[in-house]
């Protein structure tokens, strides 16, 4: 599509973290930036604990949350008098996630290694608009809004219907993009050097996902629907290596 001036935005970041020699060690973050004009804005959080109750053992959890908004969401395009529409959208986007990684060097030969995420995001979109002078000096000028009388949704259809002109009938129409994404990835990894050089791994990996076309955020319901309502894709994995030693 043609070049578009977008509003600058401001950033802050910070991070704290405890002792790390210690047993138990937190790291917090924050991200919080803010678009001018209300173009963008964005806030995220984050934790990070790890343990090591023993030199062989590494526990670390790691939720983090993030909540962004963004008024000029690029959508589809369409159309109309032989010209090009390019439809643009206010995105509210939540994302939850926790992962867990463990680390066991059970002997110096002998390690398991575990790794999971459920993953959790969904997308809510809003007040439709079409570029219009995308190097327009007033940002409020290089787009326009679609008003109740051009836009109008077939819930049924999940579709929205533009009457551009306003002249009663339908002028093109739009997928409704909102969207809910669930996923859950882990794998356990448990390798052993029977001899120098010579590695078995044995692997089990499970992916677990989910999608539906609805923008609403609710942990509880994401949940439920990726872990007890969706079967999980499993594979089992070895690996193995021998060194030939060379006299």
């Amino acid at each position: 599509g043609p070049a578009m001036r977008l509003p600058g935005y401001n950033m802050l970041w910070g991070s704290i973290s405890s002792d790390t020699r210690k047993k138990l060690i937190v790291n917090t973050s924050i991200n919080y930036r803010m678009g001018n004009e209300g173009y963008s804005s964005l806030k995220s959080a984050g934790i990070m604990f790890t343990y090591r109750p023993v030199n062989t053992l590494s526990i670390r959890l790691n939720p983090s949350y993030s909540v962004s908004g963004h008024q000029l969401q690029y959508v589809t395009r369409q159309s109309f008098n032989d010209e090009t529409r390019y439809i643009m959208a206010s995105l509210n986007q939540k994302v939850l996630s926790l992962s867990l990684r463990v680390n066991y060097n059970i002997t110096p030969d002998l390690s398991v290694e575990y790794w999971g995420q459920p993953f959790l995001a969904a997308a809510a979109f809003s007040n439709y608009k079409m570029v219009t002078s995308p190097m327009a000096e007033e940002y409020s000028e290089r787009y326009h809004t679609y008003d109740p009388q051009q836009i109008s949704y077939n819930t049924a259809e999940k579709r929205y219907y533009i009457d551009e002109n306003r002249d009663g009938t339908n002028d093109y129409r739009i997928s409704d993009p909102d969207f809910n994404s669930d996923a859950f990835l882990s794998n356990l990894v448990v390798r052993w050097e029977f001899s120098a050089g010579s590695t078995i791994f044995l692997v089990w990996s499970q992916s677990r996902d989910y999608y539906e076309q609805e923008g609403a955020f609710n942990i509880v319901s994401n949940v439920n629907n990726l872990f007890t309502n969706k079967k999980p894709y499993d594979v089992f994995l070895i690996k193995f290596s021998y060194r030939f030693g060379l006299r």
